[in-house]
């Protein structure tokens, strides 16, 4: 399995410790969606909340077209569903 590197694992962990000063309300949207998205991308999540993205495939390809050849998994889809989550 592999492990992501430590500026990214480092980067997305931050969004957890990166407070939301206040609460959203109708009177405090647009400081606060520039707050929240600034964490956001700083946590290089950005991508997980971009309408149209999907996540990469969950099995590599078969390099033969034998069907008695169990799947492999991708680990880019593994990182993909933990940093996800």
């Amino acid at each position: 399995m592999a492990f992501p590197s430590s500026s990214q694992s480092s980067a997305f962990l931050g969004l957890a410790f990166i407070p939301v000063i206040e609460k959203l309300n109708r009177n405090n949207f647009q400081p606060w969606k520039s707050q929240v998205l600034s964490a956001i991308r700083g946590a290089q999540a950005a991508k997980f909340i971009q309408p149209g993205v999907e996540p990469p495939s969950e099995f590599l390809p078969k390099k033969t077209a034998d069907d008695k050849e169990p799947p492999i998994s991708n680990p880019e889809y593994e990182i993909w569903v933990a940093k996800d989550q």
